[in-house]
Parts: structure tokens; C-alpha cells; sequence
């Protein structure tokens, strides 16, 4: 509502505070927010949230990366992921849905990653080890599949490679009627995954279908998939697409496996976030207590805290970001603020 006749008003409950709460955003380095008006709040009332998040880093081209933040915080955990799919067809229009995903996240050039086909929603998977001297094997029951390694003897370990698992999974019609298999971004599928029991295809993947011309290459840039997730109305509830710093989105992007949002990259990652006031917007500013401080890429939100700020109805204030740890941390966070009249 408009914040007019201060002096008339008491608000009991606490109203956001748009100039002062901020967007999921990446930060890498020490940043000072623009500042904005405090008015005649007493009192921020200031979460801190950390998101996961991915950006592309395409190699056919230039401008073409995006960058990626899930919607709701918290880790990996929450199983979001990305995909581009070269439809293989001629003059196919750009389109996007939500997928039910899965990796084994096993590292190692080990992992797999199975997006499910449109419409299922309860596919599982299991990878166990099969009858010694038996082939690699791939049963399916309803939406459940059941992959049987190779091995020399019975409880040893699985011995096929993640390559050899994908191309059992793409020769088996049942399987592929279930869900669309991969290697995981980055692997060569050489390693040879560990067992595992039953697990649901659980996460969710943004999965864009790419545009293609008359000859069925792809015509589709990095600004048509940010604006189409932006635009649709079930992707933009998982994912917050932009164009990846640098990038102006007019290069044309490339098929891309399906890949997990992660949590801030780097060798201990750390974030501290302090506000700074000042009663008028002039006088020096100064660091108003609390701070949120040392916050480390784990799932959900920081402790909501209040913090005073001047409430002559001049005061403005600023949020000052610092990045710590090595090998290039990156954060995706985002700042929600309300406040009280009173």
C-alpha cells in the first residue's frame, strides 16, 4: 500500500519491504547493494536464504549461457535440474516442461542421469548386481526398472560401466517408454556405478525442447530460454532463469544433459551479509547489528533477525555482501525484509 500519512498510521502486522528485500541473485565477490529508503521503520525484519542454482557454460558459441537459481531455497537436495533436448526434427517449436528426474550422483564418470517421459510421475529405478557370468540385464514393470550389472561371481561388485548401462537402457524399448537415460554432464561414463536400491525419480527438471529450422538445426538463443522459463507457468515455480554474467543471450544454445542445481561451489564456501545505515542518506554509514555471518551452503534459511535502523523518515541503508572460502565460491541467495510501523 502506498506509505502515505506516516504519523496516522500503526501497522501491527509487518508489510514487506520491497526496495529493501532482494531477488534470488549469484554473488562471488564483495558487493554493496544500492541503498534505499528505510522511512519510518523502526525495524528490518531480515532473513537470509541460500538457493541452489547452475549456469550453462556451452562451448559451441558465445552470449549463449544462462544461469539458473531455484526457486525455493535449500541445497541439491530438493533434486532441481536442466535440460536441452535437440528435438531432431525440422521446425520444431521452441517449448519447455517439468520432468520427474533422477541421478546416482556417484562421481567419477559414474553417473546417470533418467528424465521421466511425459505424464509419469512414479517411475523408480534400481541398480543391483545380477547372476554371476550373466549379461547386463534390463527388466521393467510398469514404471519400474530394475537394471542387473554383469559380475564374475554373486555379491561381488557391479562390473558395468555407466557407458554400458546407458546403451542397455537405450536398446530397451520398455525402458525407454519409462524415461529418457543419459550420462550425466562432464562424464565419460567409463566408471562403473555402485549398487543401489529402489529410488524414485523425485526431483523436478526443466526440460526445453529446442527450436529448430527448416534443416533441423537449432535456432534457439540464450535470451528465448530465459524468457520462456520466465514465462511458463510451471517452470517459473521450480527455476529463476537470467543470462549468465557476460552473456547478452544472443548466441545460440546447444543440447544440454540433464544436470542438478548445486550448492555454492568452492572450498568452504562462506557468506556474510551486514546492513549499513545512515540517518539521512548523508552522513557516513555505519554497520547496524545483527549481521547475518559465516553462513555456509546448506539447505533452507538463515535465522530471521531484527535490526534497528534510523526512523526520522530520512534514513537510507545498504546491504553489504562478502564471499569467503577458495577455488571461487559462488552463492545464489536471496534477502526477504519486512518491517513494522509503530
Amino acid at each position: 500500500m502506498p506509505h502515505t500519512d506516516w504519523a496516522e498510521r500503526y501497522v501491527a502486522d509487518p508489510e514487506t519491504h520491497v526496495p529493501a528485500s532482494v531477488a534470488p541473485a549469484l554473488v562471488s565477490t564483495t558487493t554493496t547493494l544500492a541503498d534505499f529508503p528505510v522511512e519510518h521503520a523502526k525495524t528490518l525484519i531480515a532473513g537470509l536464504n541460500i538457493h541452489a542454482f547452475y549456469s550453462t557454460n556451452l562451448s559451441n558459441t558465445t552470449n549463449n549461457d544462462v544461469t539458473f537459481i531455484a526457486r525455493t531455497p535449500g541445497s541439491t537436495g530438493t533434486g532441481d535440474a536442466v535440460s536441452y533436448v535437440d528435438p531432431g526434427a525440422n521446425n520444431a517449436a521452441l517449448s519447455c516442461r517439468v520432468a520427474k528426474f533422477l541421478t546416482m550422483a556417484q562421481g567419477s564418470n559414474k553417473d546417470l542421469a533418467f528424465i521421466a517421459k511425459p505424464g509419469i510421475t512414479d517411475a523408480t529405478v534400481t541398480y543391483q548386481v545380477g547372476i554371476a557370468g550373466a549379461p547386463l540385464l534390463i527388466t521393467v514393470t510398469g514404471h519400474d526398472i530394475v537394471i542387473q550389472a554383469k559380475t564374475t561371481d554373486p555379491g561381488l561388485a557391479a562390473d558395468s560401466t555407466a557407458s554400458e548401462i546407458l546403451a542397455a537402457l537405450l536398446a530397451s524399448s520398455a525402458a525407454l517408454a519409462v524415461l529418457t537415460p543419459s550420462l550425466a554432464l562432464g562424464s565419460s561414463g567409463a566408471g562403473k556405478p555402485s549398487v543401489f536400491t529402489v529410488v524414485s525419480l523425485a526431483g523436478n527438471c526443466v526440460v526445453v525442447s529446442l527450436a529448430t529450422g527448416v534443416a533441423g538445426a537449432i535456432t534457439t538463443i540464450g535470451s528465448d530460454v530465459v524468457s520462456l522459463v520466465n514465462a511458463d507457468p510451471v517452470a517459473s515455480l521450480i527455476l529463476i532463469a537470467s543470462n549468465k554474467v557476460g552473456n547478452d543471450g544472443t548466441g545460440l544454445v546447444a543440447a544440454l544433459s540433464a544436470t542438478p542445481l548445486i550448492d555454492a561451489p568452492g572450498s568452504n564456501p562462506t557468506l556474510d551479509v551486514k546492513l549499513q545505515v545512515s540517518p539521512d542518506g548523508v552522513a557516513a554509514y555505519y554497520d547496524a547489528a545483527p549481521v547475518f555471518a559465516q553462513v555456509v551452503a546448506i539447505a533452507g534459511s538463515g535465522a530471521v533477525k531484527g535490526i534497528p535502523v534510523p526512523s526520522n523518515g530520512n534514513g537510507r541503508a545498504k546491504w553489504v555482501l562478502t564471499v569467503g572460502g577458495s577455488g571461487s565460491p559462488i552463492f545464489a541467495y536471496s534477502i526477504p525484509v519486512t518491517f513494522r510501523i509503530l
